[in-house]
């Protein structure tokens, strides 16, 4: 929430994080203030597309865990996950453009790296048991983990049939929607 300077309300402050091959409108994969994203006539999708924005606050998503004296979000490894994604959707892994098409598209990288970065927070609590063990030492902090957990066993149940694609191994990464030459 911020001060909007001219009418002096709380406003949302507002980021979007693309995931999407460039585009003729001028947006490109990569993080996007509300205002040029859905507020701009020339390089956002004002008056073009309808948009809804839809706030969900979740404490295991969105609250802060500590660890050894710092303070970690899921949140943050979810846009860390996206941001690596649409930076591959920039360079198309240096294959020279990414296509999008009903096979190979943005919502499915979308949900892959909100899958990814799940993955990796389920895998390092299951090889680390000082990271679950530190991680659960308040009441409050086990039941934000267990929620966690809970959510991510979840989504991997709708995520992993539908959106998820094999990892390239030859890479070792996961690729955007397609690249090509």
């Amino acid at each position: 929430m911020v001060c909007e300077p001219l009418a002096g309300d709380l406003v949302f402050d507002i980021v979007y994080h693309q995931v999407y091959a460039h585009n003729p409108d001028g947006l490109s994969a990569g993080a996007h203030h509300y205002s040029r994203y859905s507020g701009d006539r020339q390089y956002g999708w004002a008056g073009v597309r309808p948009l809804q924005d839809l706030l969900i606050k979740l404490d295991a998503i969105t609250g802060a865990f500590t660890l050894w004296g710092r303070s970690l979000t899921v949140l943050d490894t979810i846009i860390a996950a996206l941001e690596v994604m649409a930076a591959r959707y920039r360079i198309a892994d240096g294959r020279g453009g990414t296509r999008v098409g009903a096979a190979n598209n943005c919502a499915q990288d979308s949900a892959q790296a909100l899958y990814m970065a799940i993955r990796g927070i389920s895998r390092v609590l299951a090889s680390r048991g000082d990271v679950r063990a530190e991680l659960s030492d308040t009441p409050e902090e086990a039941e934000r983990l267990a929620q966690l957990e809970q959510v991510g066993a979840e989504l991997r149940q709708v995520l992993v049939p539908w959106c998820v694609r094999a990892i390239p191994e030859r890479r070792g990464a996961t690729a955007p929607a397609q690249a090509y030459e």
